[in-house]
């Protein structure tokens, strides 16, 4: 799987294959390091990464140094970075801070600062990542 990782875009065609075996516990943390070498050709893994991510454990802080390596690629998983800069892990914290900046899009990032610009009186919750 290392030489996949070192063929960067040209290993776009063994994403749908190792997506097939990325429940193999034997396997799993291969694929996963693999897919952020991939890079953003990777991004169609990035559904699987994120439910895996959700599902809670190490794996966390395994895929959001993946989904920094698939860049934008990965902005379906802002929701999880979002969430992710919020833990309680420093380590976890840290990582989604570098996802963030390489997963989140020109539109994303416009739409964070007109949040920030609001009035006090609007209500934070309403300003959520887009889609």
């Amino acid at each position: 799987m290392q030489a996949l990782g070192q063929l960067g875009d040209k290993a776009a065609p063994a994403v749908a294959p190792l997506l097939s075996h990325i429940d193999d516990p034997a396997l799993q943390a291969g694929i996963i390091d693999t897919f952020g070498h991939i890079g953003p050709a990777a991004a169609p893994a990035v559904p699987r990464l994120t439910e895996l991510a959700k599902n809670g454990g190490d794996l966390l802080t395994t895929i959001l140094p993946v989904l920094t390596g698939i860049g934008k690629g990965a902005k379906e998983a802002l929701p999880l970075i979002y969430a992710s800069i919020r833990d309680s892990s420093p380590d976890v914290r840290a990582s989604a801070v570098t996802a963030l900046a390489s997963v989140e899009t020109d539109d994303a990032q416009g739409h964070r600062r007109d949040c920030a610009l609001r009035p006090q009186h609007r209500k934070p919750a309403r300003c959520t990542a887009r889609r």
